[in-house]
């Protein structure tokens, strides 16, 4: 049996991705057991490995022979949240359900399959630990000289096999409003951060709509709150974390600018935790025209993915991954194991195409 027919395998993917899985890799785990775990199978192939990355946050750049297709992803999730039906690494039929299994882990299993069927054809692989968190291991890749030889950087993150060539801007701020305590049954006495928080909100939900125009929007989500100490005290202090995806013609930096303006006279803070640029490749591309002769779509990519990390440094970039992006971060997240093999096929097929 070769390489590639043991490899671009239902069975080899669902062990593959199962144990994936298996490891817990968010941000509150041990990431580095997960790095090892693609460490000991890529230098068992004959990969050299380099490890990147401080910290907690370890990022794996892998390659056989230099110069050929480069695929990047990341291992970590999102915590695991509660109230699944399913265990982890449940596969039912060809379903497997778990935490990453979209978001990425089934397009990191892709990436791993397509290394080990590749046998002698050049092949480099990114994979990050940080991507949730702030994508400071696929910035420090960036730098390697392998990002700017490749010939093609693909970033395995779930498309349904649809190939993005725009992804939205990021901006993510904590707004700490602040108040004065009292007790809950002489409000007059103090002042109350809370009700300040949500007319702050207010004000930034309308800046944000008021940046929409023909063809351009911001994605506004208050995604966390914190305040208040007991039920009968009047709150002093709120923190509130907000999430903005711009596209591509509204600049975040500016975006920034009005929020700012807007909390002018506020009795409030605003600290940026978090702050992209929104991205786009030509649709001439020459590896988004490669995946387009297979009879891919185009799409724009409602997330940010590092992309933004490569772009700069080799613009031949395209997100092209299995799974539903809607599937991210859902309770009982789930893939589809042949449209993983299907892109494992894509990955290798491209990899033999591209050695030159």
């Amino acid at each position: 049996m070769s390489s590639a027919e043991r490899y671009l395998s239902r069975g080899s993917i669902a062990e593959t991705l199962r144990e994936l899985i298996l490891i817990p890799s968010s941000n509150t785990d041990d990431r580095g057991k997960i790095v090892s775990y693609m460490r000991n199978r890529l230098e068992g192939w004959g990969y050299g490995c380099r490890i990147f990355g401080h910290g907690g946050a370890p990022a794996l750049l892998a390659e056989k022979r230099p110069g050929g297709l480069l695929l990047s992803g990341h291992l970590d999730t999102v915590p695991l949240g509660s109230n699944w039906s399913f265990e982890q690494g449940a596969i039912s039929g060809s379903t497997v359900y778990g935490r990453g299994a979209v978001d990425m882990k089934g397009g990191c299993t892709a990436m791993l399959m397509a290394a080990a069927a590749a046998d002698e054809t050049p092949l480099t692989l990114a994979f990050t630990t940080d991507e949730e968190t702030g994508m400071k291991g696929a910035e420090e890749i960036a730098g390697d000289e392998a990002i700017a030889r490749a010939p093609a950087i693909i970033i395995c993150e779930p498309t349904a096999l649809r190939i993005g060539i725009r992804e939205r801007g990021l901006l993510q701020l904590r707004i700490t409003a602040f108040g004065k305590a009292a007790h809950a049954s002489i409000p007059m006495e103090g002042d109350n951060a809370i009700h300040r928080a949500l007319d702050v909100i207010e004000r930034l939900r309308s800046t944000a709509n008021g940046q929409s125009s023909a063809g351009e929007d911001v994605i506004f989500n208050v995604d966390m709150i914190r305040g208040g100490e007991k039920v009968n005290v009047i709150p002093d202090r709120c923190a509130t974390e907000v999430d903005m995806r711009s596209s591509s013609g509204i600049d975040p930096g500016q975006l920034l600018q009005e929020m700012e303006a807007a909390l002018m006279g506020q009795k409030a803070e605003l600290e940026v935790l978090h702050q992209l640029p929104p991205v786009e490749i030509p649709g001439d591309a020459d590896i988004v025209l490669r995946l387009s002769a297979g009879g891919m779509e185009t799409c724009d990519v409602a997330f940010a993915t590092e992309m933004v990390r490569f772009s700069d440094r080799n613009g031949n970039i395209a997100v092209f991954g299995p799974g539903d992006p809607g599937q991210a971060h859902q309770i009982d997240e789930h893939i589809d194991i042949d449209e993983i093999l299907r892109a494992a096929r894509i990955y290798y097929d491209l990899a033999h195409e591209m050695d030159v």
